[in-house]
């Protein structure tokens, strides 16, 4: 339900994503890491950098805040997209 292109840095949600964080299909919520709470903050980046750095596979739980403040849980996982070192993108 999201796609990042790590060479061009271009993004996407899917409508399903605005609809987790409690938003309209046509509305901007932001970025979604503003949305992870502080405490689980620093977990996640360690986890995308060992994907990034490592080659290990992306798999990581998070709370984040929703738009009406409901705390969610939300999990990452993205296998190795590449076995050429650093993958083109996540998803």
């Amino acid at each position: 339900i999201w796609d990042w292109d790590i060479k061009t840095h271009a993004t996407y949600f899917s409508p399903r994503v605005s609809e987790l964080f409690e938003y309209g299909p046509d509305e901007e919520f932001g970025q979604p890491l503003d949305k992870v709470w502080p405490e689980d903050l620093a977990e996640l980046r360690a986890a995308f950098r060992r994907h990034l750095k490592l080659n290990e596979p992306l798999d990581v739980e998070v709370r984040v805040h929703t738009r009406t403040g409901a705390m969610r849980w939300m999990r990452s996982i993205s296998p190795i997209s590449t076995g050429r070192g650093r993958p083109p993108r996540l998803s």
